[in-house]
């Protein structure tokens, strides 16, 4: 029965010129309307992607050696990087040199607000 009803559909719409007409942006097949909110959710999604990394999703971000360049303290700018610019303690350590351990030490100190320097 399924079967029957669509060869037919198939079969009725043979001379339909969809692909010349109603093809939108080369992906599309719709309205100017649906094309547009397709759009939409897409460049949505794209934002909440996790095949971007997260550090390109949130904008203009500081590379880790201009946080040690604006920062006069190399401490303050590692927890800077850190923290607002969600450089990993990794890229961290790379960029600066130390161990992922010191780096690590360093952000745990900054972030439990201790005075002196470790």
């Amino acid at each position: 029965m399924a079967a029957k009803r669509y060869a037919t559909l198939v079969a009725d719409g043979k001379d339909v010129a969809l692909w010349d007409e109603g093809l939108r942006q080369k992906i599309y097949l719709g309205e100017e309307n649906f094309v547009a909110r397709m759009q939409a959710l897409l460049a949505r999604d794209q934002l909440k992607s996790y095949d971007v990394p997260r550090i390109q999703r949130s904008g203009k971000v500081l590379m880790v050696a201009e946080y040690l360049r604006q920062n006069m303290e190399r401490n303050d700018a590692i927890f800077l990087a850190y923290q607002e610019g969600k450089h990993t303690m990794s890229a961290i350590a790379k960029e600066t040199g130390l161990s992922v351990s010191r780096v690590s030490r360093l952000i745990a100190a900054a972030e439990g607000g201790a005075k002196g320097k470790t």
